[in-house]
């Protein structure tokens, strides 16, 4: 059902509807219209969960501001069940079986590399013999050996993976069509969107259809065209079935350092959905003043708004730096604090395709620490944000990943006789690197290489060569990476179809004795600069833009942020790592022309 809100449409959808640029809805009617198409905007959303609220609530109301860079008057709320979360568990292996017996977080899904305390190095899961899927119960393991025992299991870890929620949430939704700047005297008349019909929305794990990590709302009228920039609300209620502390996640930090009149309505007991104060409070606390702010909204994944259907969208999938990290830090000034620019838009690729490009980011799918490695080993890690991506229907898509895979970590293993390697993983043998098409035990000499895209037998295993080239640790970690990076190209393809797709290009990584403010003090990490460094030749692979890669543009940030040395200059960098705000606005700029090329 299509819920309307508020009069009649006016002068602004009579002329946009004479000019062709949107037609009218059909009542009732699911499809985005004609000439019209559902597309993500999230703006000022995030998927990745930035951490849980402490404190004992039961329910907590989020105000929020948002844009549109198109003109709209239909929209569905997108909520994500699912978060790329870290997989912490507890267990012990025992030959080649792991019994995990408690999960912290996280999915284990075949193929993943775990690690820990006692554990071989490149022990990954071969497959789940028993139990909960991806949680508690038993799993063959690749390399045998003795870690830990059912008296003494271990603390362990493996790759950042999409998992659901494990407990029960109910949301409710309202919209304030016409943007009250203040944080109180607001109209309370706000209508709710609608779930089937309903004003709220359950979840509930137990029940869930797994093979969905979004739930979709109805479409609501907003009962006339918003112009594009034109600010409007999202109230947003997340409620427990009792009060609990650290069970209400938050996906992005807030501030009112640059106020946008948003804020925030907790309540310890009560239930807020049977009050409905997403559609009658007339009030909210504002949030604070601090410049890296504080615990902020649950936000939805990203709105889909029935829009001109050739008008542009873009997607980012991303690390800490993509997702905003950075923001309101050290150094930020009065560029920006935790939300961003003064219009919350974080980070340079949400500040330079909104108020450079004037694009719609249809959904950040960005989370801090991620790898490209972590995303396809295995592949079904990335499976719910790829699922988001293609619900959000993006006609571009930026990726920014790497980072983290050149900062350490295992991005291959090594090739050993007679051992068991799981589909999906990369395997170093000699100067070359193989991708495992087919799961297998390898034989007793390693693999004779092949050209780039050959696919080979070895024993049990079938291997499709990646990179020839790999002949020392940054040459590996450079090919790996790359390697990493157009799988994930491919499976955005896979998704979506031939989108353009933007790759970005590794920033900078220092250590500074005068916290980035001078040039000075700085010097690049190990392994960032010079002509044999994994990060140069990383970047050199994806600036020639081979047709392997599967992207068509690139985005430098290095111009805007990037001294001499491979360091930053000077007050780009809160911490070496991420830029402050006045580098993610420097950076913003440089969007445009990538896009453009």
């Amino acid at each position: 059902m299509t819920r309307r809100i508020g009069s009649k449409a006016g002068a602004t959808l009579a002329l946009l509807m004479a000019a062709g640029v949107i037609a009218a809805p059909a009542p009732g009617d699911p499809a985005a219209g004609a000439g019209l198409a559902w597309r993500g905007n999230g703006q000022g959303f995030r998927v990745a969960v930035q951490g849980f609220n402490s404190a004992r609530l039961r329910a907590i109301t989020w105000r929020m501001r948002q844009f549109n860079q198109q003109p709209f008057r239909r929209c569905r709320v997108v909520i994500a069940l699912t978060h790329p979360a870290d997989t912490r568990f507890s267990g012990f292996i025992a030959g080649d079986t792991l019994t995990v017996t408690a999960m912290t977080s996280g999915t284990l899904n075949p193929g993943a590399i775990i690690a820990g305390r006692g554990v071989a190095t490149g022990t990954a899961l071969l497959r789940q013999i028993g139990g909960t899927p991806g949680g508690v119960g038993r799993y063959q393991v690749n390399l045998a050996q003795q870690a830990g025992s059912a008296a003494g299991p271990l603390a362990l870890a493996g790759p950042i993976a999409d998992s659901f929620y494990p407990y029960a949430m109910r949301f409710q939704t309202a919209v304030e069509p016409r943007w009250t700047a203040a944080t109180s005297g607001i109209p309370g008349d706000r209508p709710l969107v609608t779930w089937h019909g309903q004003d709220s929305f359950a979840y509930d794990p137990a029940h869930w259809d797994r093979r969905q990590g979004y739930a979709v709302s109805d479409p609501v009228d907003f009962g006339r065209v918003v112009p594009a920039n034109t600010p409007y609300g999202i109230w947003h209620t997340v409620e427990l079935p009792a009060p609990a502390a650290n069970q209400i996640p938050y996906t992005k930090n807030a501030s009112a350092f640059l106020d946008r009149q948003e804020g925030v309505i907790p309540s310890p007991g009560e239930g807020q959905i049977a009050a409905r104060v997403a559609a009658r409070a007339t009030s909210v606390q504002p949030w604070p003043r601090a410049q890296n702010g504080a615990a902020g909204p649950f936000t939805p994944a990203f709105l889909l708004c029935a829009v001109p259907a050739a008008a542009p969208a873009v997607g980012v999938l991303g690390d800490s730096i993509g997702y905003m990290v950075g923001e309101g830090g050290a150094g930020s000034g009065n560029a920006g604090d935790a939300e961003g620019s003064a219009r919350g838009n974080g980070g340079f690729i949400e500040r330079g395709l909104v108020e450079h490009a004037h694009l719609n980011e249809a959904v950040n799918l960005s989370r801090g620490s991620d790898k490209a490695a972590f995303f396809v080993t295995p592949p079904e890690n990335g499976r719910y944000r790829l699922q988001g991506l293609k619900l959000a229907n993006p006609t571009a898509v930026i990726v920014e990943l790497g980072h983290n895979d050149l900062a350490g970590g295992t991005l291959f293993l090594p090739w050993s006789a007679a051992t068991r390697y799981p589909a999906g993983i990369l395997v170093a043998a000699g100067s070359t690197l193989y991708r495992v098409e087919q799961a297998g035990q390898s034989g007793a000499r390693p693999p004779a290489g092949g050209s780039p895209g050959q696919v080979v037998r070895d024993a049990g295993l079938v291997l499709r060569v990646v990179a020839q080239g790999a002949s020392d640790t940054p040459h590996r970690s450079a090919l790996a990476t790359f390697a990493n990076l157009a799988e994930i190209n491919h499976a955005v393809h896979a998704a979506l179809g031939p989108v353009p797709i933007v790759q970005t290009l590794v920033t900078p990584d220092a250590l500074s004795g005068s916290g980035f403010a001078t040039l000075a003090a700085q010097h690049a990490r190990p392994g960032w600069q010079g002509p044999g460094a994994a990060r140069t030749l990383l970047n050199q692979a994806l600036q020639a833009l081979p047709a392997s890669l599967g992207a068509r543009h690139v985005l430098d940030p290095r111009p805007a942020i990037e001294a001499e040395g491979a360091v930053w200059r000077a007050g780009a960098s809160m911490d070496g790592v991420h830029p402050n705000s006045q580098g993610h606005a420097a950076v913003a700029a440089l969007v445009t022309p990538a896009l453009a090329r």
